[in-house]
């Protein structure tokens, strides 16, 4: 609407051109609104890397998850084993950990360090979104002033017109008589 409103005003014949204070604030509205689309466009951009953040924090609790899961369903069935277990094969350096398996303090690193990564996209999730909250009520607030202050702008410039509309009327009876 106030690019609408500009163009009207600027085609209007090069004798009634004037840049007067309700263009200058209409001008002023337009900057504001391209500082806040630019503005929304960066922060979209965030939420857009905060997103894929998101997901690969996702990812990798689900990969911890079931890792844990599935060592859980392992244990299950170990705790009921005994020397006696028919499931049981003795094999020479069966009791050694595999090079390949995880000991429990790694396990309990790599899991610590999963949930404090985490935590911090979580927190920083809910940071952005405080920030476009913070982004939107500002801009409207912004947007309301400025439109207040072009309403007055065209108000005073109305009752400017409708002034000198009134004294050339009542000069113009003045000269008929």
């Amino acid at each position: 609407m106030v690019k609408e409103c500009i163009e009207k005003r600027t085609g209007r014949p090069d004798t009634e051109l004037v840049r007067d204070t309700p263009e200058e604030e209409l001008i002023i509205e337009l900057a504001l609104i391209a500082a806040i689309r630019q503005q929304l466009k960066k922060t979209l951009e965030d939420f857009e890397q905060q997103q894929v953040e998101n997901r690969t924090a996702r990812q990798r609790l689900e990969y911890d998850w079931s890792d844990k899961k599935e060592a859980y369903e392992m244990d299950a069935i170990n705790v009921g084993l005994n020397n006696y277990s028919k499931t049981i094969m003795f094999r020479p350096g069966a009791i050694r950990q595999p090079a390949e398996q995880a000991s429990e303090q790694y396990w309990e690193h790599f899991s610590k360090e999963t949930l404090e990564e985490c935590e911090k996209c979580r927190q920083k999730s809910i940071k952005l979104r405080q920030t476009l909250n913070s982004i939107l009520m500002n801009a409207a607030r912004d947007i309301r002033i400025q439109a207040n202050v072009v309403e007055r702008a065209f108000i005073a410039r109305i009752n400017c017109t409708q002034e000198n509309l009134q004294r050339f009327e009542n000069e113009l009876h003045a000269w008929d008589n």
